[in-house]
Order: structure tokens, then sequence, then C-alpha cells
């Protein structure tokens, strides 16, 4: 912790985002659990970790806001 009361980064790294699946790794069958759910699932736990961690380091920039690349339409984009 620093003379301020700001956790050192080091002490307190910043999240990783989650790796964004490939569209061949979604089998379009209508699973489930499909990879994207569990994507999306991973990527709301991970924005608010980052939120959080943004709270404790105010001096640190965001990143930028994940979207999938892909031509795939999930049932979350409509």
């Amino acid at each position: 912790m620093s003379a301020q009361g700001t956790l050192d980064p080091a002490d307190d790294p910043r999240p990783v985002p989650p790796r964004e699946p490939a569209l061949e790794e979604c089998c379009k069958g209508g699973c489930e659990l499909c990879v994207f759910d569990r994507y999306y699932d991973a990527l709301e736990r991970y924005r608010g970790a980052l939120q959080s961690w943004l709270e404790r380091h105010p001096g640190a920039t965001p990143q930028p806001t994940f979207r999938l690349t892909g031509s795939y339409t999930h049932k979350y984009l409509f």
C-alpha cells in the first residue's frame, strides 16, 4: 500500500479480460451453455472486477469495451 493509502498495482493486479471464443468454437447447436454464454458470464464478472479495481486505483485508465468480432449472431446481441 502506498503512503496515500491506495493499493500498489503490484500487490493488486488489474483483472485480466476473458478470452473471446473463436466463432468455430461454437457448434451453433443451441446448447444450454454455449461457449458464448460462458464468455458473456465471464465478461460480466470481469467488468465488475475491473470496476472495483478502478475504484481502488483512481489514476488507472479503463480498457476499451469488448465486442464480438465475428459475424455470428448470439441471443444476447438481439
